[in-house]
């Protein structure tokens, strides 16, 4: 079984280097020219299953599948950063995603907008991993917050923090418990 995983994978690495059919024939493998992926995009699903595969593998985390819908927005988007870019956000559904499936909510929005420029909490433009766990702690705090319709001890509680903890990053964040969290005031909530 490893070696058809480890097959697999090598496999993976060939197909994200396949050189363009009309260029590359009898050259030196430095010198081949490979296509954009927003050529290939017929390759994206192999891809992105392979790059899931090999990073639970050297990782250790728990193998995750993806829903068809989730690959049809991989597939839409031009992946200006071809290969790599595809590589980065693959490795980061495997980190980011809670359960074992993967499915188009768990598609960074920047994808599925199809935009190149995005704003700084996308995750995507973020050049630093400090700068890039912040962000995701953000939205995964709004996300819990509306979850729990803004009650801060159930929040909290769910997500393993100290309520005054939890109360710092809040206004860190600038996030706001009426609107990120549900309906409940600020007297509901504390």
């Amino acid at each position: 079984m490893t070696e058809h995983v480890k097959l697999k994978v090598e496999f993976c690495k060939i197909l994200a280097l396949r050189p363009d059919e009309s260029e590359g024939a009898g050259q030196d493998p430095q010198d081949l020219r490979v296509s954009p992926l927003r050529e290939r995009k017929e390759d994206i699903p192999l891809l992105v299953k392979c790059f899931l595969k090999d990073f639970v593998l050297k990782e250790g985390e728990v193998e995750k599948t993806i829903t068809n819908d989730a690959l049809a927005m991989l597939i839409k988007h031009d992946w200006p950063g071809n290969v790599r870019e595809l590589k980065n956000i693959a490795e980061r559904l495997v980190i980011m995603t809670a359960g074992n499936i993967i499915d188009e909510n768990d598609i960074p929005p920047f994808v599925k907008e199809d935009e190149i420029s995005e704003p700084d909490t996308s995750g995507a433009a973020l050049d630093s991993y400090r700068s890039a766990k912040a962000a995701f702690e953000r939205q995964y705090i709004a996300r819990k917050l509306k979850e729990y319709d803004g009650n801060i001890s159930r929040t909290a509680e769910a997500i393993g923090l100290e309520r005054s903890n939890l109360h710092r990053k809040i206004k860190a964040y600038g996030l706001d418990v009426k609107s990120d969290g549900g309906e409940h005031g600020a007297g509901e909530n504390a």
